[in-house]
């Protein structure tokens, strides 16, 4: 098998730093001081702060009590997202675009969504941008296999990578990065288990005819 662990950390800090910014000011509330008022006071310049950043048409109302469990769902998934989003873009700034657009949605949908509810929300931001959900790979099995496993340079392995097609590549991202299993994976792309072990195969003999070029 081939891995690519160390793919999910490249390039992502500045984006997600950026992006964090944006996203965890929307969650956050200033002290006020005690009294009747202070719940009420509180929301309502929480969501003030998401109406200057664009957030308040995607999430609910965010009462003080809700921050903390925001900031911790976002802390928890976000390198994911973000890695995720971009070996399917191969862009900086659509990465941290879709990473901002997805916990939106998942946050408008769910109080608190869990790590597969927010991946299906990235499948949905993710649509808008390419064709998710059909293979589209019909490779023959690769003869030059040792060379590859002997040589491969670490720029190579990522340009081959983003070579995938859309569905087979977020398979392979998945399953070899994020360690998905099968039925995970057949459920967050809207696949049978046997196509979502149909697609990881097909992408890794493509990556193999890739790097054996």
């Amino acid at each position: 098998m081939l891995s690519i662990k160390v793919l999910t950390s490249r390039r992502s800090k500045r984006n997600e730093q950026f992006d964090a910014s944006g996203l965890s000011g929307a969650l956050e509330t200033r002290q006020v001081h005690d009294g009747p008022e202070f719940a009420e006071v509180e929301t309502v310049n929480t969501v003030q702060q998401a109406k200057m950043l664009g957030f308040a048409s995607y999430m609910p109302a965010v009462l003080p009590r809700s921050v903390d469990r925001y900031h911790e769902t976002y802390e928890l998934n976000r390198h994911r997202v973000y890695a995720l989003a971009f070996w399917m873009t191969d862009n900086e700034l659509d990465a941290a675009q879709l990473m901002t657009h997805t916990f939106c949605r998942a946050f408008a949908r769910a109080h608190i969504p869990t790590a597969e509810e927010i991946d299906r929300c990235l499948i949905s931001e993710l649509r808008d941008y390419m064709p998710l959900g059909t293979l589209t790979l019909n490779c023959a099995a690769c003869e030059r296999v040792l060379s590859v496993r002997r040589n491969t340079l670490r720029v190579d392995l990522e340009r081959a990578v983003v070579q995938l097609p859309p569905t087979e590549k977020m398979i392979f991202l998945m399953h070899d990065v994020e360690s998905y299993d099968h039925a995970r994976i057949a459920r967050t792309l809207g696949l049978s288990d046997e196509e979502s072990r149909l697609g990881l195969h097909q992408a890794r003999l493509r990556m193999r005819e890739l790097l054996a070029k």
